[in-house]
């Protein structure tokens, strides 16, 4: 655990339990990856992905120095799939792209995950309704039935498209940012 300690981020504070705290952390989150997949835990009934939990896992590896990880591990986020809170999951997607590309530059990562990271654009897009604007109701949350109009999932849909088209844009790809930056603008509304 000392040589993945040492890789990456280094960070010294004064106080031991500071130091011993931010290296448990990045132990106890490489204890719960298998293979390409950030888990939510590990050994129990969340042994699984789930995106906004999982992908704040790939966020602290890329912000601890551990970029190496980040392909991967942004591979099997794009490739999850929750229909229950699809417009949730889509959203936090397109973020985590657009938080991947910002931290570590990586255009050519992000142009060969395309395909992934298209179908959460083309979901939100074609399904939002027409006279509210807002996406479908969709489950409240994953152990909550209940189906609603999510402020939260609306938020983080627009927040992706937003977030993506700032990205495309500084790739280069002129038109497509312009184009998802209007749809983004509009969804705003």
């Amino acid at each position: 655990w000392m040589k993945i300690v040492e890789e990456g981020t280094k960070l010294r504070a004064p106080e031991a339990i500071v130091n011993n705290a931010w290296r448990a952390l990045l132990v106890a989150n490489y204890m719960i990856v298998i293979g390409d997949k950030p888990n939510y835990s590990a050994q129990n009934a969340y042994n699984h992905l789930y995106e906004g939990e999982c992908g704040d896992t790939l966020r602290s590896f890329l912000l601890f120095g551990h970029s190496e990880v980040g392909p991967g591990m942004l591979k099997s986020m794009l490739e999850f799939n929750r229909k229950d809170t699809q417009y949730h999951v889509a959203g936090l997607k397109l973020q985590l792209v657009a938080f991947y590309y910002w931290i570590t530059g990586e255009a050519a990562t992000i142009r060969d995950l395309k395909p992934l990271w298209q179908r959460s654009v083309d979901l939100i897009l074609n399904n939002r309704e027409k006279d509210s604007g807002l996406l479908p109701k969709d489950r409240y949350a994953g152990d909550i039935a209940t189906k609603v109009y999510s402020l939260n999932s609306n938020a983080n849909c627009w927040r992706g498209l937003r977030d993506l088209a700032a990205v495309l844009d500084d790739m280069g790809s002129k038109d497509e940012a312009k184009q998802l930056r209007d749809q983004a603008t509009e969804y705003r509304k």
